[in-house]
């Protein structure tokens, strides 16, 4: 959503940038490597943006143990296939569920089921456990994050015309429709229909910790290693960009003759404009 939304006002925006600056051939095609560079530059610093969630904390706390949760004050509470469902005491503690807390029993204040409250808790014996005490230092973060998607995706817009017109004059009018459909071709070839397999590998080289189905065999992913896979994901994008980037420089080179702002007629509709003459209408009176 709030990529979306900076997205369209950075077309907006170049479309005004580029009517209004005139922008032509190479000086449109250095607009666009240099918006681009740009918006790499803002994404490979999101590297650094991390922060420590309470499902982070259970994930790093079970690497010391394989992700075995369970400890003496649990050990008959049979919790192998307990869901994860965080839960924290007074403290601040997180455990992976309320089973692996030990406790035997569930306090109902709402019809909510995300507000339940867990007493006779044998791992925090006299202590109520709950959610709400389970804290985490990501909400500036998170602030600070989506402030870098909205710019980035602001700046990324800017180069939307000014490369779509790039595209249309580099070929004659005639075969205009046939270059959009080549890059639409591409673009599903190369990105739509190898992405979910790419993204899908990287996630789920990230995971620590399995759910488990009905049958015994893996499901979604409950704990995932939060450096591992915000260094993954961001490297894997900023590769993938940089090669965009040396294409958008290779367009700066080859590009000073492109006239992207007026359009000259096809020599067929000027020679056929001309030849037609005006005769006089009859006088009927």
């Amino acid at each position: 959503m709030f990529g979306v939304f900076g997205f369209a006002l950075g077309t907006a925006s170049g479309g005004i940038i580029t009517r209004r600056f005139r922008l032509n051939g190479r000086c449109a095609a250095l607009f666009v490597f240099v918006v681009s560079t740009i918006n790499l530059c803002l994404f490979a610093a999101k590297i650094f943006l991390g922060c420590q969630s309470v499902v982070n904390t259970i994930g790093l706390t079970g690497m010391a143990t394989n992700f075995n949760y369970t400890v003496p004050c649990n050990a008959d509470c049979g919790c192998e296939s307990a869901p994860l469902f965080p839960v924290c005491n007074s403290k601040g503690y997180a455990y992976y569920s309320p089973c692996h807390a030990g406790c035997r029993e569930v306090i109902v204040n709402s019809a909510d089921a995300y507000h339940l409250e867990f007493a006779s808790c044998d791992c925090s014996p006299g202590e109520v456990l709950k959610k709400e005490l389970c804290n985490d230092d990501c909400k500036m973060m998170i602030i600070v994050f989506f402030i870098c998607v909205i710019v980035g995706a602001f700046v990324a817009g800017n180069g939307l015309v000014p490369g779509m017109l790039i595209l249309l004059r580099s070929v004659p009018p005639a075969h205009r429709s046939i270059s959009l459909g080549l890059q639409g071709f591409l673009v599903s070839l190369l990105a739509t229909l190898p992405s979910p397999l790419l993204w899908g590998a990287i996630f789920d080289s990230a995971c620590l910790v399995w759910n488990q189905t009905c049958s015994s065999a893996s499901g979604s992913c409950a704990i995932y290693d939060p450096v591992a896979l915000r260094i993954r994901t961001h490297v894997m994008y900023v590769a993938i960009r940089s090669s965009a980037v040396l294409i958008d420089l290779y367009v700066v080179y080859h590009a000073s003759n492109i006239n992207i702002l007026e359009e000259e007629e096809e020599p067929d509709n000027v020679e056929r404009r001309e030849s037609l003459t005006l005769e006089p209408l009859p006088n009927t009176l």
